[in-house]
């Protein structure tokens, strides 16, 4: 059998190196905010119809 030897393998010693923080943290900015804007567009365009719907179903269980 043969001799199983520890070796040292280059790990960094953060997860993320620091020159890449900001960058990082504005790459998540960009994406909540396209997010967020889907999101908005979405309720603008069906807001009204929900609406419509969430009665309609409220007054059939209402009465």
């Amino acid at each position: 059998m043969q001799k199983m030897t520890a070796t040292m393998v280059a790990t960094p010693t953060e997860a993320t190196p620091r020159r890449n923080r900001g960058a990082a943290a504005i790459e998540y900015g960009i994406m909540i905010a396209l997010i967020s804007a889907v999101l908005l567009a979405t309720l603008a365009l069906t807001g009204n119809s929900l609406s419509a719907l969430f009665y309609q179903i409220t007054f059939l269980f209402m009465g």
